[in-house]
Parts: C-alpha cells; sequence; structure tokens
C-alpha cells in the first residue's frame, strides 16, 4: 500500500478472552485476524480503530503484548489510536470530533487525543451529561506507538 497519513476503521472488533491470536477485526464478509493484518503493509501515519476492545492486548510469555494495535504496528503504522473496552457510536463520535479537528490543524496525535478528552469532559459537565462525563467514556482511548511518536 501507498503511504497514507491517516486511516480510519470503523467496524466491530474482539480480543478473543481465550486466546489473543484470535483477536479480529470484523469486515462485511469476513473477519481480519491477527495473523492478516499483521501481515498488511500499512506505512499509514496513524490508524484510528474504532471499534470495542481495539486497544486491549493479551499478555503473553515474556511479558509479550499481543493484540489488534500491536498487530497494526507491526503491519507498519506509525501510531494507533484504539479504545481498551467496549464503547458505543455516541461517545466515539464525542472524542473523535475534536480529535480530528485538532488533527486538522496539524497536531500531534497524543497532544490531539488529550485535547479530545478535555473537550469532550468539559462539553459534557456544561451539558450536565452524566454518561459522557465518566472516565468509563473517555477513559479507554489510548494511544500506541513504536516510539516516534
Amino acid at each position: 500500500m501507498q503511504h497514507y497519513e491517516l486511516i480510519h476503521i470503523a467496524s466491530h472488533a474482539q480480543l478473543g478472552q481465550v486466546d489473543g491470536l484470535l483477536a479480529h477485526i470484523k469486515l462485511a464478509d469476513d473477519d481480519m485476524l491477527l495473523d492478516d493484518i499483521m501481515q498488511l503493509r500499512l506505512h499509514a501515519a496513524l490508524v484510528v480503530l474504532a471499534a470495542c476492545e481495539g486497544g486491549a492486548g493479551k499478555v503473553l510469555a515474556g511479558d509479550e503484548i499481543l493484540g489488534l494495535s500491536r498487530a497494526l504496528l507491526i503491519a507498519g503504522t506509525d501510531a494507533v489510536l484504539a479504545n481498551l473496552w467496549s464503547i458505543n457510536d455516541r461517545s466515539t463520535l464525542a472524542i473523535l470530533k475534536p480529535f480530528y479537528e485538532a488533527i486538522g490543524k496539524g497536531w500531534d496525535a497524543a497532544t490531539a487525543l488529550a485535547f479530545a478528552q478535555r473537550t469532550l469532559i468539559s462539553e459534557a459537565y456544561q451539558a450536565h451529561d452524566a454518561i459522557l462525563q465518566s472516565p468509563l467514556i473517555w477513559g479507554g482511548f489510548t494511544l500506541m506507538t513504536c516510539g516516534s511518536e
């Protein structure tokens, strides 16, 4: 694949409770398994994985972590924004809207994520929206990098 600045994947994903190797992203016609993801040649600056458990991982012997974010890094992306637990469309939109606004201004992904989380919290308090105020909504979004971010 050519070099892309940003790849956004909005889908269902699952880590696989028994074996991290069963982690997958659900596509329209089939599941993209961890092995399939690692074989991609992404050359992307940032992948946003808007999916449940996209940032979760299984700790293997030797303290290696296996998960979808790690597989995307192995596939060639510089950074992955993903959530550690289950999310819904409303909360995802509430955090990704300010995130993408910040990215559009040229901010790096880590600063954009911090800005998006603070924006979401502030707007939720102003609107008296107890659901969006919860750390369960904004706290699971993480940025994983290869160390260059």
